[in-house]
């Protein structure tokens, strides 16, 4: 005959019970805590900037200075429930050398800052003169007065900008995103390319580093193909045909390279 244990329905109530104090007692904890941390003073402001070995765009006093707002609302010393995060969040993305910037306090009461800069992949002049660099997600970018990084340089060749319009501009600056993206995976190009021409119709041509010539590229398809070309003219043909033979190459042409003296 099978008996019932009534202590078997008990227990698992019992449990019930404490693991809901337990979770009470955890959020009083920590809403105590936190109250009585943000009653507590700011210690300090710690910047972090994640790439500032790559880039120096912008720097720790820059930082300090839009975190006190120009130091005249000094951060040091208010209570901690006083100071905005999120609005020192966002005044950091303001600046245009910014990509991200997150804000927080830690136990001791230091606000820490830390940031990640923009990436600029090519820099860049265009044919209303404005200069400016695309950064890695194809937006433009000013011209730094105190830091600048080692990237390509493009004009405008003979471009007809008679009706002009926006779309203008954002053609030629998705065409030499495109481009610059692809030199950035291809570091012999990378190496070799001093400065790119962006002509008529988008089309590109390069003044390489290496050779008193001109590199015809023409658009940017197939660019792979076209820079394993120009790979292979540098590797075969200019050591036979002498570095001074040629004024101008091009790749233009899909399985060709057409090398004028």
């Amino acid at each position: 005959m099978k008996i019932n244990n009534p202590f078997k329905k008990i227990l698992p109530f019992k449990k019930g019970i404490f693991a809901f104090a337990a979770m009470g007692l955890l959020l009083f904890l920590a809403s105590f805590v936190d109250s009585y941390h943000r009653d507590n003073l700011c210690r300090s402001v710690v910047v972090y900037i994640t790439d500032k070995d790559q880039y120096q765009f912008i720097t720790p006093d820059i930082i300090l200075k839009i975190v006190n707002k120009d130091r005249e609302d000094d951060l040091v010393g208010r209570k901690i429930k006083q100071i905005d995060l999120n609005d020192i969040e966002t005044r950091l993305l303001k600046n245009s050398f910014v990509k991200d910037a997150q804000a927080w306090f830690d136990i001791k009461g230091n606000l820490n800052v830390e940031l990640k800069q923009r990436v600029p992949v090519i820099r860049a002049v265009d044919p209303l003169n404005q200069e400016y660099y695309l950064d890695m997600d194809g937006k433009r970018m000013p011209i730094s007065a105190i830091f600048t990084p080692y990237v390509p340089i493009a004009t405008p060749g003979h471009v007809d900008i008679s009706g002009f319009k926006d779309s203008i501009l954002r053609k030629y600056d998705s065409t030499l995103f495109v481009f610059a993206m692809a030199l950035q995976k291809d570091r012999f190009m990378q190496a070799l390319t001093g400065q790119v021409v962006v002509g008529q119709n988008n089309e590109i041509s390069i003044i390489p580093r290496l050779g008193n010539f001109e590199i015809c590229i023409g658009d940017i398809s197939d660019l792979d193909d076209k820079f394993l070309r120009i790979r292979s003219f540098y590797q075969v043909t200019l050591p036979e045909a002498g570095w001074n033979t040629y004024k101008k190459i091009s790749v233009k042409y899909k399985n060709q390279i057409i090398a004028n003296r």
